[in-house]
């Protein structure tokens, strides 16, 4: 079962950028039930690399599609996704030290969730309305 679950309320109406949330959402997931399963230093360190790398690359395809629908707020959405991304490499680097990795995967799964459903909710959901300019 699911603890962090994509769900229809987190829809930004772009099909392609629901796919790369649901990704984020399976990954905190992920870290979840490693956490449930006693995972090693080793899978949870993976896990939260997988985890980094793809919001890297989500961030940086939000970007591209806010950028084409000349999104008025888009530098603002751009130091949210840096601050996330900083966070997420503060909690990569204390998971690093040995015998860390599932105290730091508490952390992060649940400030991760936390932040990707407020930030979906209140500030990727204002992009909707500018997405005629792409059409």
């Amino acid at each position: 079962m699911a603890v962090v679950q994509w769900g229809e309320q987190y829809s930004v109406g772009f099909k392609e950028l629901d796919n790369h949330h649901k990704k984020l959402f399976s990954l905190l997931d992920c870290l979840y039930h490693q956490m449930a399963d006693n995972a090693s230093d080793a899978q949870i360190n993976k896990i939260i690399k997988d985890l980094l790398d793809y919001t890297k690359y989500h961030f940086s395809e939000e970007e591209q599609v806010m950028e084409k629908m000349q999104y008025p707020e888009l530098f603002q959405h751009q130091q949210l996704h840096r601050e996330f991304i900083a966070k997420i490499e503060e909690f990569q680097r204390e998971a690093s030290v040995e015998g860390m990795a599932i105290f730091v995967a508490v952390k992060m799964a649940d400030a991760g969730s936390h932040w990707l459903k407020e930030h979906i909710l209140a500030v990727d959901k204002k992009y909707h309305q500018y997405s005629e300019a792409m059409a």
